[in-house]
């Protein structure tokens, strides 16, 4: 919600490198459209799909044939909304309308996990167990570079930023899964703020909102206001937990069998049962509605985070994440 300030006044307008048009022959009323507020998802074997409502799905083409793990939304250095996707060998995609994307210049062929949109820049994550964490920066979405900093051992797959402050989350060695969690710091790189080597905790995702920041993984969560000192929950009996989001509505969670969680304050979470039993992996809101994409490409709505309504999904791949420029 911090962010949503900063892009009141964005108007979606680029150039770049080779265009992929959408799947169809009839999108003429509203491809390469400007100002286009849509839900955007993405998944296994390149799978991209957008939705002006969350109930209605298109396809479409995104070039690539592996996995596409994350998307964001954001002004890009001129104030152009810009979505931007990552994936695996380093893949990187962008779209003012969330329905034309181009391919982005990526300098890694690394495998990306997660991206997020930072004060006035991009910044994606990812990396491997044996060589660490990979990191690169883009102020338009499409230009990328990797900073001269020290990269942690970790396996970066989640961040989060509250238009202040940037979190990192991830596992080094993908034996014991060692969580760590991390903050950026210009210039530096990436400190760790959480070495859970000890205690053997691990939390799945990260998303900001009130208070600040919030973590959930299996029967656990966490909650800070500054990104350094966290406060742990139990959640008794939850499945790992994969995907978490803020809205004006509330904390939302969801993660195996299906489960979605609420909260009001990211501390006292309550378990919902949804129409499927899929993996639940990303969850995205427009201030008005969630919106839950998993496993088998399923794909749920609901209005408060309680009610769940199956929607129709376009694929039958397992969809990562999905995003809202309202989110």
């Amino acid at each position: 919600m911090p962010r949503l300030l900063a892009y009141l006044l964005a108007a979606p307008l680029l150039a770049g490198c080779g265009l992929f048009f959408p799947d169809g022959d009839d999108e003429g009323d509203d491809a390469g459209t400007v100002d286009q507020d849509v839900f955007v998802a993405v998944g296994d074997a390149g799978a991209l799909i957008s939705s002006p409502d969350g109930i209605t799905w298109t396809i479409r083409t995104s070039g690539v044939g592996g996995p596409l793990n994350d998307v964001a939304w954001g002004p890009d250095a001129n104030g152009v909304g810009t979505y931007v996707v990552v994936g695996n060998a380093g893949v990187i995609l962008t779209s003012t309308n969330g329905l034309d994307w181009l391919s982005g210049s990526s300098p890694s062929s690394r495998d990306l996990r997660s991206v997020v949109h930072h004060i006035d820049r991009f910044f994606a994550v990812g990396g491997d167990y044996s060589a660490g964490a990979e990191t690169l920066v883009s102020l338009d979405g499409t230009t990328w570079t990797r900073p001269d900093v020290p990269p942690p051992q970790h396996l970066l797959t989640g961040l989060a930023s509250d238009g202040a402050t940037l979190v990192a989350v991830g596992n080094y060695r993908s034996d014991l899964q060692t969580f760590g969690a991390f903050t950026w710091v210009e210039g530096n790189g990436w400190q760790q703020r959480i070495d859970a080597g000890a205690s053997g905790t691990t939390y799945d995702a990260v998303a900001s909102g009130i208070p600040a920041f919030a973590l959930i993984g299996s029967s656990t969560a966490a909650t800070s206001n500054d990104a350094v000192t966290w406060l742990p929950s139990a959640i008794v009996g939850v499945p790992p937990m994969h995907g978490l989001v803020y809205s004006a509505l509330g904390w939302v969670a969801v993660g195996d069998g299906g489960v979605a969680l609420t909260a009001p304050d990211a501390f006292l979470w309550t378990s919902h049962i949804t129409p499927i039993t899929a993996t639940l992996r990303g969850v995205t809101s427009n201030g008005g509605q969630y919106i839950a994409v998993g496993d088998t490409g399923v794909i749920l709505s609901s209005l408060d985070g309680v009610t769940w309504t199956s929607v129709v999904p376009p694929l039958a791949v397992n969809l990562h994440a999905v995003s809202h420029p309202l989110e």
